[in-house]
């Protein structure tokens, strides 16, 4: 993990969170570097909880401005309320849909599905993180699709093992983030 960017990329999010909540794009170009991923509200999300899955990473300096940027966040996020809860609607829809599609193309070609699975997984994590920090989606039908996906997941994962970088680890804990710590059957031999 680069701290130093994902710190770079969560400061410009937030510097563009107000206009992106204003507009109706869904995943937003920042006017930033290239590398930096799309914002929206899951992906602003991850990129804070991995910052803080690697807080030990950090200086201090690093954690002030991680800090003072999350800060940021709630404070945008509480002035557009309204605007932020509509996004996340949107981006959950989004997010559920892609990983139920991730499980479909897995009972057409479950080989591919195993190696796909550490990256089509953040799908479901970033649909956590909107869960957590908009718990009005619980109430969604897209929440109940979610729910029977966890079901299929469950059932297919074994391994019981971390899967991302060790560093992100402190920040996803297992009793929250149960399917980043398995693999599909096929994968584990």
């Amino acid at each position: 993990m680069n701290v130093a960017h994902d710190l770079a990329a969560f400061k410009h999010m937030a510097a563009e969170l107000q206009d992106y909540l204003l507009s109706s794009t869904l995943f937003w170009q920042m006017q930033a570097s290239s590398d930096f991923p799309k914002l929206s509200l899951g992906m602003l999300l991850l990129t804070q909880a991995r910052l803080e899955g690697a807080d030990s990473l950090l200086s201090q300096t690093q954690r002030a401005e991680r800090n003072a940027t999350a800060r940021q966040v709630d404070a945008t996020l509480g002035n557009w309320q309204v605007a932020a809860e509509k996004k996340a609607a949107q981006e959950f829809r989004s997010r559920v849909n892609l990983w139920e599609q991730y499980w479909n193309d897995c009972r057409e070609q479950p080989v591919t599905c195993a190696d796909n699975y550490p990256q089509e997984v953040t799908q479901r994590v970033i649909a956590g993180l909107l869960l957590l920090k908009f718990p009005r989606l619980l109430d969604s039908p897209e929440a109940r699709s979610l729910e029977a996906l966890d079901r299929l997941a469950r059932a297919r994962l074994v391994g019981g093992r971390w899967i991302w970088p060790p560093d992100l680890q402190p920040g996803f804990p297992e009793a929250e983030h149960w399917y980043l710590y398995g693999l599909p059957a096929s994968l584990i031999g």
